[in-house]
């Protein structure tokens, strides 16, 4: 998946829209309240294929420039902020909530939600009233304006200490990930070695063989056997001198695979982190 698709993927999945992908085109259906913030139809029908889109003229393109990306990328310029979301209570409340989706993606995929509200008066981090609010029913209110610096402050905020929360499922990841490495090298290492030693030990072999014929020959006593192992012992040096040049050559190629398929391994269970903005809202308490 390129990055724009995933891009146009993640937003409208991050805002509750049902998303149908089949290989002409990708169908989806658009909560009313997010078509209207977009000036969108509630079924869209897309493709990020310009040839698919020159086809089939019923399938939006979706490229840069495109007026569908540009009204996205207008609704983000607030860091996903896109809800607003009153509930009734004795005590009055204004603060920002962000949701935040970490990936956590190696030989397997592992994720993990997690949400913060930040109090705009204090710029504190108010768990116990987000911890509340989760079970609350609350309702949309109107779009308002909010200064988009304050909204980056605490984003900010927000992600520094998710960076610190999720620091302990880092460190145990890759300690586990470590002690499976470590096994899956060690097998690697002991095939490797076992085919090296083994190709070692022939050649060695045919060289100490060649070495003896080529002993044998020198060692001639009889005149009318020195001409035919003269040529004997030429005939096995050269046999000697290409088994070296075969030697090296297999030997290297076995050991650059050997140190291929560990650099291989070492990049499978390299841990890749990733953390996503799913949504932003204003919580209000009235």
């Amino acid at each position: 998946m390129n990055q724009l698709k995933g891009f146009v993927m993640d937003y409208f999945e991050a805002n509750n829209a049902k998303v149908l992908e089949s290989k002409k085109q990708i169908t989806i259906q658009v909560p009313k309240r997010l078509s209207e913030k977009l000036n969108c139809e509630t079924i869209l029908n897309i493709t990020f294929d310009r040839e698919i889109a020159e086809k089939n003229p019923d399938i939006d393109f979706i490229a840069v420039g495109s007026a569908l990306l540009n009204k996205i990328l207008e609704s983000c310029e607030k860091r996903g902020l896109t809800i607003i979301k009153q509930y009734k209570g004795r005590n009055k409340f204004e603060g920002l909530e962000f949701n935040f989706r970490v990936t956590f993606e190696s030989v397997d995929k592992k994720e993990k939600l997690i949400n913060y509200l930040i109090d705009l008066k204090n710029k504190k981090f108010d768990d116990k009233l987000l911890k509340e609010l989760e079970n609350k029913d609350f309702e949309e209110a109107e779009d308002i304006e909010l200064d988009p610096e304050i909204v980056q402050e605490c984003y900010s905020k927000c992600l520094e200490q998710l960076k610190k929360d999720i620091e302990s499922d880092v460190n145990k990841i890759n300690e586990k990930l470590k002690a499976v490495l470590d096994k899956e090298k060690h097998i690697i290492e002991k095939f490797y070695d076992g085919i090296i030693a083994d190709l070692k030990k022939k050649q060695e072999d045919k060289r100490r063989l060649y070495q003896e014929k080529m002993e044998k020959a020198k060692n001639a006593k009889y005149v009318e056997m020195i001409e035919e192992h003269r040529k004997e012992r030429d005939k096995y040096r050269e046999k000697l001198l290409e088994l070296q040049d075969k030697q090296y050559e297999e030997l290297t190629n076995y050991f650059n695979l050997k140190e291929r398929r560990l650099s291989e391994i070492d990049n499978q269970f390299k841990l890749n982190t990733k953390i996503s903005l799913v949504s932003a809202a204003l919580a209000r308490i009235i």
